[in-house]
């Protein structure tokens, strides 16, 4: 009877999990989705392309200071961006937090020499990736450290992704206007693992 009660009781709070942010020390990923709204030079990109992308950071990592007080820059795992079904991506990159008075941002910049981007979109590979998140109202962060989730309701400032392809093959600017942390499938097996585990040890003390 015990056991029967636990497995509907294992599906509720596996649902749940999906929801829960991360912890310190674990890694974040995001998946972006949104439109290209300006496009220049010959990508063959137009406005109206649909974008998505993909990054992830480790959130135990210690930042750098800069100096201008509230601003901190930190260093991501893996960032991609696909249009027109082609992907760019690039690994190793900056992350600036700001948490400025009245100006809060999120940005994420992969600028060579320092990191190098992979692939290409209609042959002309990207040089330059550029993402910012902008709040003029200053309470999207309380400080500048790693934030584990990202709320865009919270940045009406500026929700901008931007792809340069060098060195003069044209420059496209889209807006992000999806924008979701992804699930960690593994917190869902370890924990199916441990419940499973305290079943069965349940089980045992009957037999």
């Amino acid at each position: 009877m015990r056991v029967r009660i636990l497995l509907p009781l294992a599906v509720i709070v596996v649902l749940g999990l999906s929801t829960v942010e991360p912890v310190s020390g674990a890694m974040v990923t995001f998946e972006l989705g949104g439109v290209l709204t300006e496009v220049y030079g010959p990508s063959d990109l137009a406005v109206g392309d649909r974008f998505t992308g993909r990054f992830s950071y480790t959130l135990d990592q210690t930042g750098t200071n800069v100096p201008t007080p509230g601003i901190t820059n930190y260093v991501f795992d893996s960032y991609s961006l696909t249009i027109q079904g082609q992907t760019v991506s690039a690994m190793g990159g900056g992350i600036q937090v700001g948490n400025l008075p009245g100006f809060d941002y999120f940005q994420l910049n992969v600028d060579p020499p320092g990191t190098v981007v992979t692939g290409s979109i209609n042959g002309f590979s990207a040089g330059t990736l550029f993402l910012a998140l902008n709040d003029l109202t200053g309470s999207a962060f309380t400080d500048s450290t790693l934030p584990t989730t990202l709320d865009l309701a919270n940045f009406s400032g500026l929700r901008r992704v931007d792809v340069f392809f060098p060195p003069a093959n044209g420059t496209a600017f889209g807006e992000i206007t999806n924008l979701s942390v992804v699930p960690l499938p593994g917190a869902v097996w370890l924990f199916l693992s441990g419940l499973g585990g305290l079943a069965f040890a349940r089980l045992n003390r009957k037999i």
